[in-house]
């Protein structure tokens, strides 16, 4: 009684162990299953996008997720390596998505090394295997944020826009500066001081002004700054100031264009709190005040 009663509790979590490989097959299948299915070549490299083949990356960034472009019910990619034994991940959709754990461990292990990918389809004639394409693995890892400006694609639609991060190791984004911090105006050009996030300027087109973040202070500078660029020293800016309009016209599929009318250069110092115009701070002496 006691040895029948351990058979159908054996039967029983066979059977429930099945219903989850089936479960997860149906939902788009397991991430990661070595694959043993004959696939027939189809010699040549698989139309993808983004299009990553032969791309050189840097072995901090996020997965780079892309999309199968061929016909297909069902997707692998087998990730291959001379360090590490294949590794498949396997998709219900032409979207193929790499966790993002599994992608770091390759990385990590393939710095400087090369990373193969091979993409199989299932169609009506059953699977197609078509030719591995290649990553290169960089030894130097990259800047971990991302700094830019969003904007709709219709720019006259300008309204609703704002200064974002993203954190290129992983997909979180955040805001730096939305309009609505300006009621609505425009959050313009931003830039920073050889790149470091200390010294950083962002210009509005709004009663806000300018916004200097210089040494943990933020100052509002009442300037339309356009295209800036700092000195090294972080003391002076060089900006333009344009008087830019949106016009229409029937020249192209496209109506819409934006003409500037009138613009010269200016700059602002950061210490004397003075703007100017750029003859001014052409002159030797001038320069000579602000050593790098």
């Amino acid at each position: 009684m006691k040895n029948r009663r351990m058979q159908h509790l054996l039967l029983a979590a066979i059977a429930t162990f099945v219903l989850m490989v089936i479960g997860v097959m149906c939902l788009g299948g397991s991430p990661f299953v070595p694959s043993a299915v004959p696939a027939r070549a189809v010699g040549r490299l698989p139309h993808i996008e983004p299009n990553y083949v032969g791309v050189v990356i840097p072995p901090n960034i996020a997965p780079l997720n892309f999309r199968v472009r061929e016909q297909g019910k069902r997707y692998r990619v087998r990730v291959l390596s001379d360090r590490e034994p294949p590794t498949e991940v396997s998709s219900g959709t032409s979207k193929i998505a790499i966790p993002e754990r599994r992608w770091r461990q390759w990385l990590q292990a393939h710095r400087g090394a090369e990373l193969r990918f091979e993409v199989l389809t299932l169609t009506d004639a059953g699977w197609q295997r078509y030719d591995a394409f290649s990553m290169m693995v960089a030894q130097e890892d990259i800047d971990s944020h991302l700094v830019y400006r969003r904007i709709r694609p219709v720019h006259s639609a300008w309204r609703d826009m704002g200064i974002y991060q993203r954190d290129l190791r992983t997909f979180k984004e955040s805001a730096v500066l939305t309009s609505d911090y300006t009621q609505g105006g425009c959050v313009n050009c931003h830039t920073f001081r050889d790149n470091r996030t200390d010294t950083m300027l962002v210009s509005t087109r709004a009663e806000t002004g300018a916004l200097i973040f210089q040494d943990g202070k933020v100052e509002k500078v009442g300037a339309k700054f356009g295209y800036a660029a700092w000195h090294p020293s972080g003391k002076i800016l060089v900006y333009t100031d344009m008087l830019v309009s949106l016009f229409l016209h029937p020249a192209t599929q496209e109506v819409r264009d934006v003409i500037d009318l009138d613009s010269y250069l200016a700059y602002y110092d950061t210490q004397s709190k003075r703007v100017g115009t750029a003859p001014d701070l052409a002159k030797k002496d001038r320069l000579e005040t602000y050593p790098t």
